[in-house]
């Protein structure tokens, strides 16, 4: 039995790939707007297959290829600064346009309502814009909580702080001579007893709180 006439076809197409392509890219050329629905339908339908195939592909493509996927990855961020600074309208700064100051690196920052580009930002002035949503009121009562309290420290909070700490220096004194005495003592040596005068001072470091 003969070949169908599907079958001659699907020889010639087998036989003739360039040919084939070359009449797809045509196609394409013509109607790109059902071509971009077409791809975009079977994404849709086979999203995870595709993204797995291709991570597989990326990750296979940079092992083999260690300082191409290095060329690959410097020409990318370069053409995305220079597409930002398009936007911008202005190049990217060596600091920060809030601050004046540079932390970690300066980044696009841009409006999450409308996308719309703001300033260049260093990552802990970004930071803060996004922690308090965008919200100029917060940022306002932080300052002006800020300009209230900063350098008023209360004075018996120094005190007691400063009373803790020979309080904690004591205490640490106490045990490392104990520690001492008991890794003396079981190597066999003899310690000599506490003697009135050591306890008379120590008990006057002690402080109480009250």
């Amino acid at each position: 039995m003969g070949l169908t006439n599907y079958g001659y076809v699907k020889r010639w197409r087998a036989q003739n790939k360039d040919k084939v392509n070359a009449q797809a890219r045509r196609r394409y050329a013509r109607k790109p707007e059902l071509v971009a629905a077409i791809k975009k339908r079977y994404r849709e339908r086979h999203g995870s297959a595709l993204r797995e195939k291709e991570a597989a592909l990326a990750r296979a493509k940079r092992k083999a290829d260690p300082e191409g996927n290095k060329r690959r990855l410097a020409a990318f961020r370069a053409r995305k600064k220079a597409e930002r600074e398009a936007v911008a309208g202005r190049p990217k700064p060596s600091v920060c346009e809030i601050c004046k100051e540079f932390h970690i690196r300066i980044v696009f920052d841009h409006c999450h309502a409308t996308g719309s580009f703001r300033g260049w930002l260093c990552d802990r002035c970004n930071r803060v814009l996004g922690l308090v949503y965008d919200n100029p009121s917060v940022l306002r009562k932080q300052a002006k909580y800020l300009d209230q309290f900063n350098g008023k420290t209360d004075r018996k909070s120094k005190e007691r702080s400063a009373q803790l700490s020979l309080c904690w220096a004591t205490q640490e004194f106490s045990d490392s001579r104990s520690k001492s005495c008991t890794e003396r003592s079981s190597e066999g040596v003899s310690i000599p007893p506490r003697t009135e005068s050591e306890d008379t001072s120590e008990s006057s470091q002690k402080v109480s709180f009250h």
